[in-house]
């Protein structure tokens, strides 16, 4: 019996207006896939925005990285004015790479601004694409930011034409693909998770002096509800513990979220360390000892999924895809979305039992090898072997199951 063919070297464009150094966890996750993919011999380029500083053309590992000049100042986030002049001017860039190169196929990014760069590329050139759905670009997923809410409103039938011309559809989460098959009836969303990369085992900072010391690091942006924390945090302080929470990162809300801090007489308790490098981010979650994440809505959280890799103990709300991520006592706590009462008993119970958070984290450490990026890029691959060879994506899919069986509940009670 002869061996399978082996899966030939392919030229694979992945187009996304943010890429590190710009950006959150959508750029992360660009990144892992582009880099596993180079790492599996195929050819991989990447086209996404630039900001002040960085080279118009880069390269990242084995990755070639082209950096458009979308008006962008900022490295830790775009305006909608940047993500449309990125959009307009990132397809005149991918048609010019494109008659270049010829690439393959393509992964888009964000049904906008990804998918119409991935859209004219087919149109004119004939190319095959993807499109990787993160959360805000799925019309109906929560978003309170006025200009991205207002954005996503506008570009619905355009995300929707996006989708309908594609090769197929990959969402992160269960969630994800729930509610972009409400927003397209009939639509074919293939669930492949978010990756994260093996990390070596979180450095315990030592400090002085006891008390509970918490960690969130994300966007500050009205969908995550820092308020909701920062009201757990007062609870805490109430309930005589002595508390500490980092908040890492930068956004519309962090004026309102100080005054809010100040308000409950906790701002010597709030510490706000702005946009951070990810070795600095390392660093905090170092420093503590739960990591929370609050969120009203999520697709699945590259920053819950990091944290968890460095064996820190989490806490989340169940909103959207966190669920999926976490099992409530096995990898984790979860509390139901803004409620700052159980979110506040919840911390406690773990500030009370150290044994337990340790035991969290370690579960939470050894589930994080269900996202390796290998697997991750697999199933991408698979995918984009498809598209390539014009095979029709299925019309319904199951839910993704978890890679590795899940571990027994960790015992507790909360009071």
């Amino acid at each position: 019996m002869s061996p399978p063919a082996a899966t030939p070297t392919r030229r694979v464009l992945i187009l996304n207006y943010e890429y590190p150094p710009l950006g959150g966890g959508a750029g992360r996750a660009a990144a892992l896939l582009a880099r596993e993919l180079a790492r599996m011999g195929h050819d991989v380029r990447v086209l996404t925005g630039r900001a002040s500083g960085l080279p118009a053309l880069d390269q990242d590992g084995r990755v070639q990285v082209e950096r458009v000049f979308c008006l962008r100042r900022r490295r830790d986030r775009a305006g909608v004015l940047q993500m449309l002049a990125w959009c307009l001017l990132g397809a005149v860039a991918a048609w010019r790479m494109a008659r270049r190169w010829r690439p393959d196929a393509a992964v888009a990014f964000f049904g906008v601004p990804g998918g119409p760069v991935a859209w004219v590329l087919r149109r004119f050139l004939g190319i095959p694409y993807l499109v990787s759905l993160r959360g805000g670009d799925v019309p109906g997923f929560p978003l309170a930011e006025t200009s991205h809410g207002l954005l996503q409103r506008l570009a619905a039938p355009v995300v929707r034409a996006v989708w309908r011309s594609s090769a197929g559809v990959v969402a992160n989460s269960d969630h994800l693909a729930d509610l972009a098959r409400r927003a397209e009836p009939g639509l074919a969303v293939r669930v492949i998770p978010n990756a994260v990369d093996a990390v070596p085992e979180r450095r315990v900072v030592d400090r002085a002096g006891g008390g509970l010391r918490l960690v969130y690091a994300g966007r500050l942006a009205p969908h995550k509800d820092l308020p909701t924390l920062l009201v757990a945090v007062a609870g805490l302080r109430r309930r005589g513990v002595e508390v500490r929470l980092d908040v890492v990162g930068d956004g519309p809300c962090r004026g309102s979220l100080e005054r809010a801090a100040a308000e409950l007489g906790i701002a010597d308790r709030v510490h706000f360390l702005g946009w951070r490098t990810r070795e600095e981010v390392g660093l905090a979650l170092g420093r503590s000892d739960v990591f929370v994440l609050p969120s009203l809505s999520e697709g699945m959280p590259n920053a819950l999924l990091e944290a968890m890799a460095q064996g820190l103990a989490v806490v989340s709300s169940s909103a959207g895809g966190c669920p999926e991520v976490v099992e409530d006592g096995v990898e984790g706590i979860l509390f139901p979305p803004g409620d700052a009462a159980t979110l506040a008993r919840r911390l406690d119970l773990l500030h009370r039992r150290p044994a337990l958070r340790a035991a969290l984290g370690e579960r939470a450490r050894a589930s994080t090898r269900r996202f390796g990026p290998r697997e991750v890029a697999r199933r991408y691959l698979r995918e984009l072997e498809r598209a390539i060879e014009g095979r029709p994506a299925p019309e319904a899919m199951p839910r993704a199951a978890p890679a590795s069986p899940r571990l027994r509940p960790v015992e507790r009670s909360v009071s």
